[in-house]
């Protein structure tokens, strides 16, 4: 199997002795901060906490030092910066934990080494405990994973290995207690389990999408349903010779479930329709920016209904997914990707709302000082949207940004 790939060029650091403030402005419930750190950082995410004040999560790009924790109040002030803990300097994800804080997940570096890490903080930032989840193969040959808190309390992590091509979910306790690990294979014709969006019904069956590599070279979506302790029931893989297509996030919707995917007609090389981009600085973990789609799936895993997304510039893609207390969904990712990703694209951080029958309601491209990349939006308390991504100042080194907009998505 050939293994997508895409070279990212850092062309310098720039060492300051702490995070600091670059730039800010806005009022007190709308503002726009670029912060610097002492190397060049990427978010991975954003919450906010149960005392409500807003938490934004990166790690260090490449991985050579722990990432950086900023604690933000309602009006962008930033009350506190830390390092995440050495034990997820390969950071994936950032959740809440009910009642202690929030936890970091993802692993330290070192040779053959098999143990993923969840590290939980209270709301101070304060290391609490780190529970080591031996997920039975070599972290480096890991692509990143994603994870979903279940109803139960327990936790769902799962992402997939390039060496052997398969799919892996670790079930825990509310603790991080491992309770079951689970492998998942394709049919032969078919390379690769890449998960990238998970969900929970009310059944307790727990769904995922995930990408694979039929034996024509082009990617397909799969779309897996396992019982609640991870044990496979259905896997059906979406079939479209035309097109490329890898899924990016899924949520509970109606009887079903809703899917955001990016999809590029034709070969992936070379490709004037669309990119394959590495938004998540691992050169096998490739995710298209081309025509951004909502997919609505029934329980079978069957695409009942499809919209393509168009009012934006470029190519795009989504990474982040969550409801609204409206019923509907607002969504955010990168947008104005060129097709070419050996030279540097003018992105941008886009906001799309939807309402509960999937209709657009508005969308903003943020236009940033420099070329940006939008990772994580949620609805804030207020009823406006905390956003989170990173900027790649004077085209050289990456600082965290993060906007707070109104209910309408605006910054002014």
């Amino acid at each position: 199997m050939k293994h997508p790939a895409f070279i990212v060029v850092l062309l310098s650091f720039i060492y300051v002795s702490s995070c600091k403030k670059e730039e800010s402005h806005g009022t007190e419930n709308v503002f726009v901060k670029s912060i610097a750190c002492d190397s060049d950082v990427a978010v991975v995410g954003s919450l906010q906490l149960e005392d409500g004040n807003y938490l934004i999560v990166a790690r260090d790009y490449l991985e050579t030092i722990p990432g950086r924790m900023i604690k933000m109040d309602a009006s962008g002030k930033v009350l506190w910066e830390k390092r995440v803990s050495p034990a997820t300097r390969v950071l994936w994800k950032t959740f809440l934990v009910p009642g202690t804080g929030y936890a970091t997940f993802g692993y330290e570096v070192s040779a053959f080494n098999n143990m993923l890490n969840v590290c939980v903080y209270n709301n101070d930032g304060e290391l609490l405990q780190t529970k080591m989840l031996n997920s039975g193969f070599e972290n480096n040959a890991k692509l990143p994973y994603d994870m979903l808190p279940l109803k139960n309390g327990n936790f769902a992590f799962a992402g997939g290995d390039w060496l052997n091509l398969k799919g892996r979910l670790t079930i825990t306790d509310n603790n991080f207690n491992v309770l079951f690990n689970r492998i998942y294979s394709t049919p032969a014709v078919y390379q690769g389990f890449f998960i990238r969006g998970i969900c929970e019904k009310a059944d307790g069956n727990i769904f995922f999408t995930a990408s694979t590599v039929g034996n024509n070279s082009l990617i397909y979506p799969i779309v897996l349903r396992t019982g609640s302790t991870g044990i496979q029931k259905s896997q059906k893989i979406i079939i479209d010779n035309i097109y490329n297509e890898t899924p990016n996030c899924l949520i509970n919707y109606k009887d079903g479930m809703l899917g955001v995917s990016s999809r590029m007609a034709g070969e992936i090389y070379p490709n004037n329709n669309g990119a394959l981009v590495n938004y998540l600085n691992n050169e096998l973990a490739g995710l298209i920016s081309s025509r951004i789609n909502l997919n609505q799936y029934d329980t079978a895993g069957i695409i009942i209904g499809r919209k393509e997304i168009i009012n934006y510039l470029g190519n795009g893609m989504i990474n982040s997914l969550k409801s609204t207390s409206d019923g509907g969904f607002i969504l955010c990712g990168t947008v104005n990707q060129s097709n070419f990703t050996s030279i540097l694209s003018a992105t941008k951080i886009y906001l799309l709302k939807i309402d509960a029958n999937l209709n657009e309601q508005w969308s903003q491209s943020i236009n940033t000082a420099y070329q940006a990349y939008g990772v994580d939006a949620f609805q804030t308390t207020d009823g406006g949207y905390l956003v989170s991504g990173h900027q790649r100042s004077f085209d050289k080194i990456f600082e965290m940004v993060v906007i707070k907009t109104d209910a309408s998505g605006n910054i002014k």
